[in-house]
């Protein structure tokens, strides 16, 4: 089988709902080669950590695993396809009579089934035409990434053809801007995008879990295993995959997510664990429980040390990177803020409100807190894997939530009430493609300024 054959299927983004492959993406020569664990690491697993439960076989639990209260719908959940449509509301307001809702269930299922289609159709005509300009551009070499680290591959692409041709690299983010990746295939792009594939060495992870049982006592790293543990207990406590509400037991992504963590502290001994890693990773295991722990966990290393903004080099989450994150806030409120939405930070000035303090919380947990859904999270990680600038993407998405806001909070009158909407309630009623509809104009705003 030639490579070009090899990789097109590979790459059959929509229509496979396969995982990764351990290994994939390795360099040649080690790419085929099965990796088997020394002996000692075979027994890694903790008991019951391989036994995955399907919420939908259980009752009161949406289909990421959160309990719900007497089946009543749960705030994390949300259309896949990102739409605020919700059959349940719609068939609520028919006529009580049981044809009636009958039918109005079949055409809302029909309908969500057939915009379903329509989107996965369009991605398979974009992979497959980018598939096969790559292919025909490139025949002779033995590996080329399809989309690469932040679509690099697609402005080689785009260097390439006719200035009369659309950009490739504009349709897929308008692609994921207007309908996110799909789940299905949500995972491959993720690792691609983020570089993951190109940094995950075989069986490191493994060696990192097993050094950081290691040292386990010691002095520089025990401050981080320590606040990892008691941070565990505290994540997603209403999500039967961390916590098994009947037997008071941990779940089954429980010791998966000590374990990627307490790796990373071994990996970046320089960052160390930072409260909200918790949350971050505990959100990319649910997202495709197919997806294996090693890949998780060079997933979340790509996010920190690719995707996030950088500052003079050291990364997001590094000590060093705070006083620049901060510095961040002050721009985005005293500068971008105060152009494109003068009245409001006029009003909310006079109301005594630090705008910084509120969007500090919401970038030191990349959004992980406010996203009231979590379909919405990761239609945000989606648009950051291919935003130009992600400090820009991220200052646009704090304008973002801010504007759709604007009317209710220039109608309030005391700080107070401020920090309660955009602390507790800051996404409850935005949709994805509204939000990101802003994010984009807004983003584009922000980076004429800055040419400007």
């Amino acid at each position: 089988m030639d490579s070009n054959h090899q990789n097109d299927s590979r790459y059959e983004w929509v229509r496979s709902t396969s995982s990764l492959k351990s290994g994939s993406r390795t360099p040649k020569g080690t790419e085929d080669a099965p990796i088997v664990p020394p002996l000692e690491l075979v027994s890694m697993s903790q008991p019951g950590d391989s036994t995955i439960l399907d919420p939908e076989e259980l009752t009161n639990t949406d289909p990421y695993g959160f309990i719900t209260e007497n089946g009543s719908e749960n705030p994390k959940r949300q259309p896949e396809d990102g739409s605020n449509f919700d059959a349940r509301s719609s068939v609520s307001q028919v006529v009580n009579p049981i044809d009636s809702s009958y039918a109005t269930l079949q055409e809302v299922g029909r309908r969500h089934d057939d915009e379903k289609q329509a989107i996965e159709a369009r991605w398979n005509t974009f992979c497959n035409e980018v598939m096969k300009l790559r292919n025909e551009r490139n025949q002779e070499e033995t590996f080329v990434p399809t989309f690469g680290l932040k679509a690099l591959e697609l402005k080689t692409l785009d260097r390439q053809i006719s200035f009369k041709e659309d950009s490739y690299l504009k349709r897929l983010q308008s692609l994921i801007s207007k309908q996110g990746i799909p789940p299905g295939s949500r995972s491959k792009f993720w690792f691609e995008l983020s570089g993951a594939s190109n940094i995950r060495v075989p069986g490191e992870y493994n060696r990192l879990v097993e050094l950081a049982k290691m040292h386990a006592n010691d002095p520089s790293l025990i401050q981080s295993f320590n606040q990892i543990d008691l941070d565990l207990h505290r994540t997603m406590p209403s999500n039967v995959y961390f916590h098994n509400s009947t037997t008071s037991l941990p779940g089954p992504l429980h010791h998966r997510l000590k374990r990627i963590l307490d790796a990373f502290v071994v990996l970046r001994s320089d960052i160390g664990y930072v409260q909200g890693m918790n949350k971050i990773v505990g959100n990319l295991l649910i997202a495709d429980k197919r997806v294996t722990e090693e890949d998780t966990f060079w997933l979340f290393v790509s996010l920190i040390d690719e995707i996030l903004p950088t500052y003079h080099g050291e990364s997001y989450f590094s000590p060093s990177s705070l006083k620049h994150i901060r510095n961040a806030q002050t721009e985005l409120a005293q500068v971008q803020f105060a152009l494109l939405m003068p009245k409001l930070y006029a009003h909310l000035k006079q109301l005594d409100v630090q705008i910084e303090f509120i969007t500090m919380n919401w970038w030191l947990s990349v959004f992980t807190d406010i996203c009231n859904s979590m379909e919405l999270w990761y239609r945000v990680i989606d648009n950051l894997l291919v935003s130009d600038k992600s400090e820009d993407f991220l200052k646009a998405l704090s304008l973002g939530i801010f504007k759709h806001y604007e009317k209710k909070l220039l109608s309030l009158d005391n700080y107070d009430d401020v920090y309660v909407l955009m602390n507790r309630n800051a996404t409850r009623n935005i949709g994805f493609r509204e939000l990101m509809e802003i994010t984009r104009e807004l983003e584009r705003k922000i980076g004429k300024m800055e040419k400007d």
